[in-house]
């Protein structure tokens, strides 16, 4: 398994003795203190006490494992390092079977979708250069959306929306597959979990942007499904790099993620 960035701090000046349980994982124990099990590929490196006491088979799986160890003192001061190999970085789809097994997935999960609303909001209002406007959520944004689209078409925008999202869907899965390499990850690999469906979502703004700029009178002589496949067709750069964009930011806030 490549590297997960997650450290091990091992408090100097406790009587830790560190030894390798099952050859996969540091078995972390000291007196009065609860026993712990940390799986070797979950880990980037340790930080150990210098009266940590380590068996040569769990130092040795550390080295084999590319798991940096260092040593300091009391005060801080480095005794010394242990280097093994050095790992490849992790890929977007590793890091995220790593992240689908922690408990704290949805939280996750959830902060980063809000924090990426924020950013297409955002976006949005830039797009229609209302700056001084306040920022509302995609939700209600969307709405206001629609809105001024049934006004300046005279007509409810809804079956165009709906078109353009389905192309997006299979825009976002072949996004996804390309990115990802791994057909197991696009639907459900998660309880609730549709990739390809959630990143459309998120990219739904984009879409009301190019549907408020498209020429009126295009999108009413044209049924929906027409108009969303030639505007799919003349904008595929914009929303291939924008569904790219946005898994690009998924896999760094995954980098940067200590569950």
């Amino acid at each position: 398994m490549n590297l997960p960035g997650k450290p091990l701090f091992l408090e100097p000046g406790v009587a830790w003795l560190v030894t390798l349980d099952d050859g996969v994982a540091l078995r972390v124990e000291a007196p009065g203190r609860a026993r712990s099990l940390y799986p070797l590929p979950r880990l980037s490196r340790v930080q150990s006490g210098v009266q940590a006491r380590w068996s040569t088979e769990a130092l040795l799986a550390c080295l084999r494992a590319g798991v940096t160890v260092v040593f300091v003192d009391a005060r801080g001061s480095v005794h010394g390092w242990c280097f093994g190999p050095r790992r490849r970085e992790m890929t977007l789809s590793q890091r995220l079977r790593e992240a689908l097994r922690e408990p704290q997935w949805p939280q996750f999960w959830q902060a980063w979708q809000q924090q990426v609303g924020v950013r297409e909001v955002q976006r949005l209002l830039r797009r229609m250069s209302l700056h001084a406007v306040t920022a509302a959520d995609p939700k209600h944004l969307h709405i206001k959306a629609m809105n001024h689209m049934t006004a300046l078409w005279g007509t409810g925008p809804g079956p165009w929306v709906r078109a353009l999202q389905r192309a997006q869907r299979a825009l976002s899965a072949q996004v996804c597959s390309d990115i990802l390499g791994d057909p197991q990850l696009l639907c459900y690999a998660y309880p609730g979990l549709n990739l390809p469906e959630a990143l459309a979502d998120l990219m739904q703004l984009r879409l009301d942007g190019l549907l408020l700029s498209w020429p009126v009178k295009d999108i009413l002589s044209q049924p929906p499904g027409q108009v969303a496949a030639r505007i799919v067709e003349e904008r595929h750069a914009e929303l291939y790099r924008g569904c790219a964009e946005l898994l690009g930011d998924l896999e760094f806030v995954l980098r940067e993620w200590q569950p």
